[in-house]
């Protein structure tokens, strides 16, 4: 048999090196994979960042719409700040999905339309609305001219035209996350095939070589023999390491498998932590998503990170006009014993954090120092993270979480970069409120009129 002129070097070289090419061929393909399915969940998170702009747009719109009506109705200056805010947004807004959609002509032809309508509409709503009711009150116009226009409709139907292409793009973006998908799901099934056939073919390379080499090199065959044998069926030890010591093939073998463990493990861990991040994200931005008050806003916030951070405990700190720090949403808080009044900058770890603007992150807490660390009171987890979540330079609010276990770097990772997010979610609900005050405030001043 021609392999018994191979020194002991050369057979493991060879049936090794066999069983090498064809695990880097099966980690390459899965590599691949991997980065496709990465992709995938980037454009998902992409299609997100798309929906919300053309949330942010339809806000926009229905403050301007608002403010101009309620100006129209009682020619008070106020109303006109949302009016003149809302174009400001709408521009920020339309260039951000703009840039966004720049790779999808149908995304940016529905947006040009959408930018034609906004301008005809806004002409109308100035001249029709705006301008003659200055002239009402300067004594130049009758009000019944603006009457006339407001009721007329051709505002309401610009402003349906707007929204049919806005609900055209959000359309879109989720029927290209529906592909996406779907094709996450075929990808998933290809490479648990390849990994699985893969792991079939390695195992019987190993078997064949286990039995033409000598005892000797019996046992690091069989660590390696097991491990690939785990890893088609996907539950690998991925800290498996030969210990052969020796300066012979053997040694160089060993060598070479161990780093080969380390680097699957790091694609492994760093694959399976950016898709948890981005998971995490993007099911957060979803349960964010459509009009929500504060109060069940910061509660489905909170209970999102709570159970995906497999947390015990949370509670939001909402800022009020009077700069202190009040608390909305909440999991697993126990509000009659636990209640705490305004927390004010500086107080507590709560203030202190918003004081800083930083994370603040304490371990193994002491029952005797909880009660004065913490706003949430004593009875809590040994370890308390508080973070605050700031839009423009401004603190919006805090997250206070309580955990038995303390913090992993992934964990402090989510909850720094889905500050942001949860700053311009908040952001949205309070201008949303506000808005909803002064129309409010508007119809009952009309109402008192007639």
């Amino acid at each position: 048999m021609i392999l018994r002129k191979f020194k002991i070097g050369q057979k493991m070289f060879l049936g090794f090196g066999m069983i090498t090419i064809l695990m880097l061929t099966i980690i390459g393909y899965s590599y691949v994979n991997f980065t496709k399915q990465s992709a995938d969940v980037d454009h998902n998170l992409h299609s997100y960042n798309v929906m919300r702009e053309s949330d942010f747009i339809a806000i926009s719109l229905v403050n301007m719409e608002t403010g101009a009506r309620g100006f129209a109705l009682t020619g008070k200056k106020e109303f006109l700040e949302p009016f003149n805010q809302g174009k400001i947004d709408y521009k920020r807004h339309w260039d951000n999905i703009k840039q966004l959609t720049i790779d999808n002509y149908r995304q940016q032809d529905r947006l040009e339309t959408l930018n034609n309508s906004y301008e005809t509409w806004l002409q109308w709503e100035t001249s029709k609305l705006v301008d003659n009711r200055i002239k009402v009150t300067k004594g130049q116009a009758k009000m019944e001219d603006v009457i006339i226009a407001a009721q007329s409709g051709v505002g309401k139907q610009q402003m349906d035209n707007s929204r049919k292409i806005l609900n055209d793009i959000v359309k879109e973006e989720q029927e290209l996350l529906q592909i996406r998908n779907n094709n996450l799901a075929k990808m998933e099934k290809k490479t648990a095939i390849a990994i699985s056939l893969g792991g079939i073919l390695s195992m019987f390379l190993t078997i064949i070589i286990s039995i033409l080499l000598i005892r000797m090199v019996v046992d690091p065959i069989k660590t390696v023999t097991n491990t690939f044998k785990e890893i088609s069926e996907g539950d690998a030890d991925l800290d498996v390491r030969l210990k052969t010591n020796s300066n012979d093939e053997l040694g160089y073998m060993s060598k070479y498998f161990n780093t080969f463990m380390t680097k699957l493990k790091e694609l492994i861990i760093e694959n399976k932590n950016q898709s948890w991040l981005k998971t995490g994200q993007a099911e957060l931005n979803e349960k964010m998503r459509g009009e929500q008050d504060i109060l069940e806003l910061t509660t489905n916030i909170i209970t999102y990170i709570a159970k995906y951070l497999n947390l015990q405990i949370g509670a939001v700190y909402i800022k009020a006009l009077d700069d202190t720090f009040n608390l909305f949403g909440n999991y697993a808080y126990d509000m009659n014993k636990h209640l705490s009044k305004g927390i004010r900058f500086g107080e507590g770890m709560v203030g202190q954090a918003a004081l800083q603007q930083q994370t603040i992150v304490i371990t193994d807490v002491p029952e005797d120092y909880i009660k004065i660390a913490s706003g949430i009171g004593e009875g809590l987890p040994r370890n308390i993270l508080v973070s605050p979540f700031v839009f423009d330079n401004e603190v919006l609010g805090v997250i206070e979480l309580g955990s038995f276990h303390e913090y992993t770097d992934l964990q402090l990772k989510f909850i720094e970069q889905i500050s942001s997010s949860i700053a311009s979610a908040v952001r949205s609900g309070e201008d949303r409120l506000k808005m909803k005050g002064l129309l409010s405030k508007t119809m009952d001043q009309a109402d008192r009129k007639s």
